[in-house]
């Protein structure tokens, strides 16, 4: 039963990908066909910072929903269609920014949010300043990186030790209709999960976090952002990565994870930088209306 479940889920979301494949291609003839779609999983704080970046550069994209182990397989099947290398598909994580440009009929997979950003940033006619000092700002991304495998870590952890939280993490369809089946699927995919960033987030410690923040209050302690006097994609960044180690109403974060993460007091004597992160939020934000 268990496996058949499985098997179900999986061969649904292979072909949830080859219909989606075979929309992309009817439609790359038609005007109207949006360039860019995004692949985005809904509790990433990666695929919200790639959202926000685009939404800010004013760059027209969908949402194509991931799932996160089930929907693996049909991802690096679509991934074949954007890159000559193999090596390419190995491992497969989002956001992942697919572009199509029916003209010249290439087609390219943006694999990271700092590529995603800068990508935005060439096709922005209204936010020039958003990769001034580009040095500073991938600095700046490292940085990001890092505080996010530390997040990611610390929430894996959450979730091994309460088993309510493990449900989060199996796919709608088997928690609705095969409850059994998705608790055992969804240890699974967050057995995976960890072992699949397990380097990355055995690579930071709270020491490091702590570091980030003091350097970030005392730059903004003489100005209102990180590079520069304009808001920038190292803004944009730092401030979706404080939102999840110091959830706001943005974060992705939320009920016991978002308490058990709070518990931590990680920003603890760094209220200053939180407050400058709510004010980033407010200022440039607006609303994740492409939130899935």
């Amino acid at each position: 039963m268990y496996f058949l479940g499985m098997l179900m889920t999986t061969f649904r979301s292979i072909e949830e990908y080859f219909q989606i494949c075979a929309m992309a291609d009817r439609r790359q003839d038609s005007s109207a066909q949006p360039e860019h779609e995004l692949i985005s999983l809904k509790m990433s704080p990666y695929s919200l910072t790639a959202r926000w970046a685009l939404r800010h550069c004013g760059v027209p994209f969908t949402v194509t929903p991931y799932e996160p182990v089930v929907g693996e397989l049909g991802l690096r099947l679509r991934l074949w269609r954007y890159t000559s290398r193999p090596r390419d598909v190995k491992k497969v994580t989002v956001p992942i920014l697919l572009v199509r440009n029916a003209a010249t009929k290439q087609h390219v997979a943006l694999r990271s949010t700092l590529e995603i950003a800068t990508y935005a940033h060439t096709l922005s006619e209204i936010h020039q300043h958003f990769f001034h000092d580009a040095d500073s700002v991938n600095a700046w991304d490292a940085r990001y990186q890092r505080m996010l495998a530390y997040v990611r870590g610390q929430l894996m952890s959450d979730v091994r030790a309460n088993s309510d939280l493990t449900m989060e993490y199996a796919p709608p369809f088997l928690r609705k209709h095969m409850p059994t089946l998705a608790r055992w699927f969804a240890t699974i995919g967050v057995g995976v999960f960890t072992r699949k960033y397990a380097v990355e987030s055995a690579a930071t410690s709270i020491d490091h976090i702590r570091e980030t923040l003091a350097l970030m209050q005392s730059i903004l302690s003489t100005q209102r952002y990180l590079v520069g006097d304009e808001f920038t994609y190292a803004d944009l960044a730092m401030a979706v990565a404080i939102d999840h180690i110091a959830p706001g109403p943005h974060s992705t974060i939320h009920g016991k994870r978002k308490d058990l993460m709070l518990k931590r007091n990680i920003t603890t004597g760094f209220e200053d930088v939180v407050a400058w992160k709510d004010r980033i939020y407010d200022q440039f934000y607006g609303t994740d209306e492409k939130h899935s």
